[in-house]
């Protein structure tokens, strides 16, 4: 099944809230590249059980996502449907389990090397939708920012500082970073690990 198969029906199982919220934008969801659609409806399931800043969020994204012409959605979403996905991927249940279903697609992107390609659609959309949508979840520009890539990643999969860096076109600074990394694992948003290489240190930070 595609994102353009879509029916209400299909979302019985959802909790009241996140029903609600899926049906509102069930005809923005059906022009959405099922490898980034599956990852949104992750967040979306989990609506009813979310703080009212991650909700209002999450609002603001599906009204702006709602209001894009169908060229505006092509070309924001150019990167995702430009990788091709198995037919298991898209015969699997997605809808009532996007969880599982990124899990795979984090491993089908592994064995098919497009994690690359991946990466670069899901920061090319974190540049794209900023301010437009999320506001600031909080307070801190730079966490802000961090935070919307790492939401846009398969499952499991961080940022390295490298390509934090490479968020602000290399214009943050190690100590702005570091600021960033210790509110985001204060508000218990995102964790700061360092991973020993053979050689330098890789610093990677994941969602929580």
């Amino acid at each position: 099944m595609l994102p353009s198969d879509l029916k209400p029906e299909l979302f019985n199982g959802y909790p009241p809230e996140a029903r609600r919220l899926v049906l509102e934008y069930l005809p923005a969801f059906k022009r959405l590249p099922l490898a980034f659609l599956s990852g949104l409806l992750r967040e979306i399931i989990d609506y009813d059980f979310r703080f009212p800043a991650e909700r209002k969020a999450l609002e603001r994204e599906l009204s702006t996502l709602s209001s894009l012409s169908a060229d505006e959605t092509k070309e924001w979403f150019q990167g995702f449907a430009e990788i091709p996905l198995s037919p298991k991927l898209e015969q699997f249940d997605w809808v009532n389990a996007p969880a599982q279903f990124v899990e795979q697609l984090s491993a089908h992107l592994w064995s098919t090397h497009q994690l690359d390609s991946f990466r670069k659609a899901a920061i090319a959309y974190a540049e794209d939708s900023a301010q437009i949508i999320f506001g600031s979840a909080t307070g801190n520009v730079v966490a802000d920012q961090i935070l919307r890539s790492l939401r846009a990643q398969p499952d499991g999969v961080g940022l390295d500082a490298a390509e934090q860096h490479a968020l602000f076109g290399g214009h943050c600074t190690a100590a702005e970073l570091r600021a960033a990394h210790d509110l985001l694992a204060e508000l218990g948003l995102a964790e700061t690990v360092t991973q020993p290489t053979g050689g330098r240190p890789r610093t990677i930070t994941f969602l929580c």
